[in-house]
């Protein structure tokens, strides 16, 4: 894969988890995705079809095209929040969260 296409997915992977995690609801912390129902919020893989929130770090696993695009934006954003995106997840609020994604847009853009 070439640099300038690994650089058109990390944006694109940025993108898509600013969009995926701007809804309050779509966000959650200490797993990388939960299935939340009325009965249920249990862990789950991001990718999992009953996901209905998502970590900073799984939010980026969800939407990135491979595991190497969505390892690079993970980069990048460590980079924003000077933190490990996990730690920062877990303790920042939504807002943090989301100001952290619009750092990172806004360097790799």
């Amino acid at each position: 894969m070439t640099t300038a296409r690994l650089d058109a997915d990390v944006l694109r992977t940025l993108r898509k988890a600013r969009e995926l995690l701007a809804d309050p609801a779509r966000w959650t912390r200490n797993a990388l995705a939960r299935a939340v129902t009325p009965e249920h919020n249990l862990s789950c893989s991001p990718r999992d079809p009953t996901a209905t929130c998502w970590c900073l770090r799984g939010a980026l696993h969800k939407v990135a095209p491979d595991r190497d695009a969505a390892w690079r934006a993970e980069y990048y954003l460590e980079v924003a929040a000077a933190a490990d995106i996990a730690s920062f997840n877990d303790t920042a609020t939504h807002a943090q969260v989301l100001a952290v994604l619009d750092e990172a847009l806004h360097a790799r853009a």
